[in-house]
């Protein structure tokens, strides 16, 4: 599965800075583009990766875990964004251990 994210590229003097604006804390940098877009897809599946484990330290030991996909009915951009939100409430909905409602 692939996961696409908006990166943001600036130039600082000799550095390339970029950040992730649906990644809250994504930043990366680097001496050439590349390195920096690098830097800022190691620091995006980092956040990922703590934020699923945090979240799922609040599951009731009884519960089960599924996988869930989505077929994109929307451009690309826009299934993207609307997937990692929906992501990002079921991860502060599990965290604080109420339930997930897709639709609200």
């Amino acid at each position: 599965m692939t996961n696409e994210f908006t990166a943001i590229v600036e130039r600082d003097g000799e550095w390339y800075i970029t950040y992730c604006p649906e990644v809250p804390g994504a930043n990366g940098q680097g001496k050439t583009k590349e390195e920096a877009l690098e830097s800022l897809s190691e620091a995006i599946a980092l956040i990922l990766e703590d934020r699923r484990e945090e979240a799922l330290r609040g599951v009731p030991p009884d519960a089960t875990l599924d996988k869930v996909t989505r077929e994109r009915e929307r451009k690309r951009g826009q299934i993207c964004f609307w997937l990692l939100i929906h992501i990002w409430r079921a991860c502060l909905c599990l965290a604080d251990h109420r339930t997930f409602h897709p639709c609200k």
